[in-house]
């Protein structure tokens, strides 16, 4: 091997290894998934006083963002999502300041499970209740506000 040919090479493998190492610092230091739901959430519908109730329609807080106002509709006895919304979210936050029911079936009846304030549930697919009641992907049809 040629020193030309030498130099050539440490310098591929130099690159390469750089790359890898850049790859790797910018996962450990991306955005906490949670952190990023709070934002969207709070950020995007500021209008509303920044507590929301807000859902995605794919998980991790990606897709699609669902506002749902809880902090204007308290005292209502239930919140159908509705048309496009129905059956569609795959992760929420709680960004009110309000626990929150959520509900399989319209006018906030059959299975139930709570949802507190400042919880985040990434993935409903692979969540679980407390009373095991199976994973709730794309199956959310009503919420409902608690004082």
């Amino acid at each position: 091997m040629t020193s030309s040919t030498w130099s050539t090479s440490f310098k591929l493998a130099t690159g390469a290894a750089a790359a890898v190492l850049l790859a790797g610092s910018s996962v450990l230091m991306g955005a906490n998934p949670a952190s990023a739901a709070q934002s969207d959430c709070k950020n995007n519908f500021p209008v509303r006083g920044n507590n929301n109730f807000c859902a995605w329609g794919d998980t991790n807080y990606g897709g699609t963002i669902y506002p749902v106002f809880v902090d204007m509709e308290v005292g209502n006895p239930c919140i159908n999502t509705t048309g496009i919304f129905n059956d569609t979210f795959s992760s929420i936050y709680n960004g009110s300041n309000h626990r929150v029911l959520v509900y399989r079936d319209a006018d906030c009846e059959g299975q139930s499970f709570m949802v507190h304030v400042g919880e985040a549930i990434p993935d409903l697919s692979t969540f679980n209740d407390v009373l095991m009641q199976g994973p709730w992907n794309d199956q959310i049809s009503s919420v409902r506000p608690l004082s």
